[in-house]
């Protein structure tokens, strides 16, 4: 069973493609699961994926706008910050 962590990242981030803004956020973080080889009961598990859930954004010390959030949860280049925050302080 994965143990799920919260973390608080404090980075800079660029929505849609204007200035870069300072950002607070706070996130869940569940690490990644290996694969599970299959035994005579169970036929095994694939492995998962780290995950990251949102919990609260401030941009600019202000609460984020629902744009401003969904720009942030749907970048790829965040999601991989936050990952690799989460990693470095478990």
């Amino acid at each position: 069973m994965s143990r799920t962590t919260r973390h608080i990242l404090e980075t800079t981030f660029e929505f849609d493609e204007e200035i870069e803004q300072n950002i607070k956020l706070t996130y869940l973080y569940t690490p990644a699961t290996p694969q599970r080889g299959a035994s005579y009961s169970n036929a095994g598990e694939p492995p998962e994926a780290p995950e990251v859930e949102t919990i609260a954004l401030e941009v600019d010390g202000k609460p984020a706008t629902n744009d401003q959030l969904d720009d942030a949860q749907t970048s790829d280049s965040l999601w991989d910050k936050m990952i690799e925050h989460a990693e470095k302080n478990l």
